[in-house]
């Protein structure tokens, strides 16, 4: 497949690869085929050296599951980036954000989406709503972290699938505008 890929050697070295190997969903994941991936800050810190990262950059994507569980297959998903074991104290107690087995997409110990394949668990993946553009629904994990204004609304959004219901809620890109709040990235 084709990739974008980080050397990980902090020379700002990105090279594309037009047969890097495709990823094999292991057990408990999805193959998504992308459709679209977007660029933020994080990628470009990691061309300059962030996280020691080397692999396929990405991890703000909207794509179509083509190996999963029956309820996603074929099914257009975003994802959560953070991959954790669910084995962990940190895991079973409701903090997994801490788990310290986790891999995060495109940062740190899993490749990401600058690529025609990626492969994430299962339990990561939201459905993108019809009503939904790939054109939207790339936006969905910043949106996850940033203030939102769409329309009159202004909502905090946090988890994922909160910003997938503000996209949901938008229904056309004019009506979304982020709101960075000062000395926010």
């Amino acid at each position: 497949m084709q990739a974008l890929v980080v050397c990980g050697d902090d020379s700002e070295c990105v090279r594309f690869v037009a047969d890097h190997p495709d990823p094999t969903a292991a057990p408990g994941e999805v193959l998504i085929r992308v459709a679209l991936a977007g660029v933020c800050a994080t990628d470009l810190e990691i061309v300059r050296g962030y996280m020691h990262f080397a692999g396929v950059m990405g991890h703000e994507f909207v794509g179509t599951v083509v190996d999963g569980p029956e309820h996603l297959a074929g099914r257009r998903v975003v994802a959560e980036i953070n991959c954790v074991c669910g084995q962990c104290d940190l895991c079973r107690h409701g903090l997994s954000n801490h788990c310290p087995n986790r891999t995060v997409l495109g940062i740190a110990g899993r490749d990401g989406a600058f690529a025609e394949f990626v492969a994430v668990p299962a339990r990561n993946c939201h459905i993108v709503p019809d009503t939904i553009t790939d054109q939207q629904a790339v936006f969905t994990e910043p949106l996850a972290e940033r203030r939102v204004a769409v329309d009159e609304l202004v909502t905090a959004v946090y988890p994922l699938a909160q910003g997938v219901e503000a996209l949901a809620a938008a229904a056309r890109p004019e009506h979304i505008k982020v709101l960075l709040q000062p000395g926010v990235a």
